[in-house]
C-alpha cells in the first residue's frame, strides 16, 4: 500500500472531526466548501534510504497534510492536532512539522500544514 493511500485511510478511520479526504488535489467542486472540514495530502519528497551492498533497502516518503477547517469549528483544534500527531506516531510516521493555523484570506477558512514521513523497507 502506498503512503497516500494508507494516510488516507487513516484519517478516514480515525478522525470524525475530518469531513472529507482528498489526495494530490481538491476537486473543483469543492473548493469553494467552507461546510465542512477537508483534508488534502500529497507527496512531498520519496527518496531511496538505508543503501548498503551497492543498493537501497528501503525509501522515505514524505507527505504533507493540509487541513481546511470548515467556518462554523465546533471542536477543539488543539485536539485534533494531538489526535494527527499521535495517530501518525501510533502508525509509524514521523511527524516533523506542524506549522501554525492562518486564514485564508479568500474564504476565511482556518487551514494548516503539517509533515510526516515514513521508512519502507525493501526486498
Amino acid at each position: 500500500m502506498s503512503a497516500i493511500t494508507d494516510v488516507e485511510e487513516i484519517i478516514k478511520t480515525n478522525v470524525p472531526q475530518i469531513d472529507k479526504v482528498f489526495t494530490y488535489l481538491i476537486p473543483k467542486a469543492e473548493v469553494s466548501n467552507t461546510s465542512e472540514t477537508v483534508a488534502l495530502i500529497r507527496e512531498v519528497q520519496v527518496q531511496t534510504d538505508e543503501e548498503g551492498n551497492n543498493t537501497f533497502n528501503a525509501i522515505s516518503t514524505q507527505l504533507q497534510i493540509q487541513i481546511f477547517l470548515k467556518l462554523d469549528v465546533d471542536f477543539d483544534i488543539e485536539d485534533l492536532q494531538i489526535k494527527l500527531l499521535k495517530l501518525f506516531n501510533n502508525n509509524i510516521y514521523e511527524c516533523y512539522s506542524f506549522g501554525g493555523w492562518y486564514a485564508d484570506p479568500d474564504t476565511q477558512q482556518l487551514s494548516n500544514s503539517f509533515y510526516i514521513e515514513k521508512l519502507k523497507y525493501v526486498n
